[in-house]
Formats: structure tokens, C-alpha cells, sequence
């Protein structure tokens, strides 16, 4: 959680994520420090414990776990509407699942625009 600091998030959902890291794949999901509204988050994967990347270079609204298992993270990302506001996306979540193949982190679903995650 140190290193997610390091990058300017705070870690919320540390749900899949333990003390000491426990082997395999694992994601932290983050909000921007000091974000006034909480809108501006990222998701950190690592593998035993060591930092791989997050899920893009950009923030997104609102991403939460779905499902993992031993080598897949699925994602989901919240999906808004042109000119909708913050609190209600009405256009869903659309998934993106993220697979681990011992040397790689690949995204294996079109990830959606970064307006329609803003």
C-alpha cells in the first residue's frame, strides 16, 4: 500500500490484497489523495507482492472488483452518459478482465473510453 501512496492514491478497496502479499496476482484499487470526491481512482496490480502496473494511464470514476480468480481480475468499470452527471451513470459497468500469464499482464476486453469512464 506504500507504493500506492508513492504514486498520489490512497488504497480503498483491499479487499484482494493481504499482509504479507500472498502469492499470485493480486489488485489494489485507489482513489486519488485528496480527491474531494472520491472520483478519480486506478487500480494497482502486483504479483507476489511486487507492483506490475496499473490499469491505465488515465483515472477513471469508478472501478470496483468483480471476480478473480488464480490468474484473471475482472474490473468494473462504471460507464457514463455525455453530459451525465458525476453521482448517477446511467449507462451501466462494462467489465474488462485482466489476465496474468506468468511473464505478462494482459488486458483481454476492450476497455472503454476515458470519457465514458471520465
Amino acid at each position: 500500500m506504500q507504493l500506492v501512496r508513492s504514486k498520489g492514491f490512497t488504497a480503498d478497496d483491499t479487499s484482494d490484497f493481504t499482509s504479507p502479499p500472498t502469492a499470485g496476482l493480486h489488485v489494489l484499487i485507489g482513489t486519488a489523495t485528496g480527491s474531494a470526491d472520491g472520483y478519480s481512482q486506478r487500480a494497482f496490480f502486483f504479483v507476489d507482492g511486487h507492483f506490475l502496473r496499473t490499469d491505465l494511464a488515465d483515472s477513471s470514476a469508478g472501478i470496483h472488483l468483480a471476480w478473480r480468480n488464480t490468474s484473471t481480475i475482472a474490473l468494473s468499470y462504471a460507464v457514463y452518459k455525455p453530459k451525465e452527471p458525476m453521482c448517477c451513470p446511467t449507462a451501466g459497468a462494462i467489465i474488462v478482465r485482466y489476465q496474468w500469464n506468468g511473464k505478462r499482464l494482459t488486458v483481454l476486453d476492450p476497455v472503454p473510453s476515458a470519457t465514458a469512464r471520465r
